[in-house]
């Protein structure tokens, strides 16, 4: 009878081995658990291809981890990222005891029903999503979540109005294929886009985002109208821009700025059409680097572009101005200048100018000495040509410095109010 008794701390250790056995055959996951569930659920009597319920409520989420690219020369925006899909299928919901240990169990695209999705906006493939090797968490309440990963490649509409300060919103329009608004329903398990997981990008900073529910309407041939559920993920995205204020705004305006000096470039140097040139060809260089990099659209016009247009042709005005300011200077000295040169000068040149400290009798004589004035009234006292086309060309040099100032402000206070507002 001796090998029968047994110790109070051995009869405690035999308890704790029950109940722990019984845990395990009563909550605990294990693989004969899940394929028992596996084999009463998809059984023979599920069919993937009937929908759970009348109408599915089908929840989605957008989850980012990169900003790949937005190229606003073909309109197109590259993100990577997960969409999250859920519903619910009551077909597939079980009790958790006895023989079904498992409170949940994978399963693939070919073994269970699935809303048919599609990005309805992409560029790169307008097909349904799927993978059929993406497995389904079934949980033992019926909700099955679809998380599926993906290079988003989508159109998007680009305003360069105010480049390189620009702010851009772009979406994600995932659309319901098949099944209309009657049959299938599709809500946001998120008010904006998960961005936790998202990296930095260099040229682009997420402001802020939204998803929004819309309609899609089809008119058939036979006049009916079909409704089909879209949910749109809009991102909203600022372009950084100290890259593009040193590498093309800060050559622009030294551009704009330079072909001004022609006018203080001696006639006798022999440089001044040749440097008027040289600063021409190099805006429309510019103009055309800048051109090249916006969309063809004729909706939206960036600034820069008109800014550079602009200076372009006061460029072309800087060589036409020089020709002739070149042209007086060498004219024969035996030919007088006529009265009605002296009046625009005196009107007009001098004054606007500040010709030698906006003295109206500052005006040398044709014998060169700058200690006598010229008077206007004196119809004496004449100018050679040389005197003349000094004269113009500071009037020139004056006038094209205020126009080229005024047009930078103006350009500049546009790019930062307007891209900031």
């Amino acid at each position: 009878m001796g090998i029968f008794k047994i110790s109070v701390i051995d009869f405690m250790n035999l308890l704790l081995m029950f109940f722990g056995l019984l845990h395990i055959t009563n909550g605990q996951w294990t693989a004969a658990g899940e394929l028992e569930v596996r084999k009463q659920k998809l059984d023979s009597t599920y069919d993937r291809l009937v929908r759970p319920t009348d109408t599915v409520a089908v929840k989605a989420a957008l989850n980012l981890l990169s900003i790949d690219s937005l190229d606003t020369k073909s309109m197109t925006l590259t993100m990577t990222g997960w969409l999250t899909v859920d519903w619910t299928d009551s077909r597939l919901a079980w009790t958790v005891g006895g023989t079904l240990t498992a409170d949940y169990f994978y399963a693939l695209d070919t073994e269970i029903w699935k809303p048919e999705l599609f990005i309805d906006n992409s560029k790169q493939d307008v097909k349904i999503l799927n993978d059929a090797y993406l497995q389904f968490k079934v949980e033992n309440t019926g909700v099955v979540e679809w998380e599926l990963p993906l290079i988003f490649q989508t159109h998007c509409e680009v305003d360069v109005t105010f480049y390189p300060f620009d702010k851009q919103s772009c979406s994600i329009e995932l659309t319901s294929w098949g099944y209309t608004k009657d049959d299938l329903t599709l809500e946001a398990l998120y008010e904006e886009i998960k961005t936790e997981d998202l990296q930095e990008n260099g040229e682009w900073a997420v402001t802020g985002s939204e998803v929004k529910a819309k309609d899609l309407t089809e008119t058939k041939a036979s006049g009916s109208v079909k409704t089909y559920p879209v949910l749109e993920f809009v991102i909203t995205l600022r372009r950084k821009p100290p890259y593009y204020v040193t590498g093309v705004i800060l050559p622009v305006l030294l551009v704009a700025f330079l072909q001004i000096l022609v006018f203080v470039l001696p006639v006798d140097s022999g440089e001044k059409i040749g440097f008027s040139i040289t600063v021409l060809l190099a805006l429309a260089v510019l103009l055309t680097l800048v051109t090249d990099s916006m969309p063809a659209s004729a909706v939206h016009i960036s600034y820069l572009s008109v800014y550079l247009a602009m200076t372009l042709v006061l460029g072309v005005f800087c060589v036409f101005a020089t020709v002739l300011v070149i042209r007086i200077n060498f004219r024969d000295d035996a030919v007088p200048v006529p009265k009605w040169v002296y009046k625009l000068i005196r009107g007009c040149c001098v004054p606007i100018s500040c010709w030698r400290g906006c003295c109206k009798n500052s005006v040398s004589n044709n014998k060169g000495d700058d200690s006598k004035s010229f008077s206007y009234d004196d119809n004496d006292a004449l100018l050679c040509w040389k005197d003349v086309s000094a004269i113009i060309d500071w009037f020139f040099f004056v006038l094209l410095l205020v126009l080229t100032s005024l047009l930078t402000i103006t350009f500049a206070l546009v790019l930062l109010i307007g891209g900031y507002t």
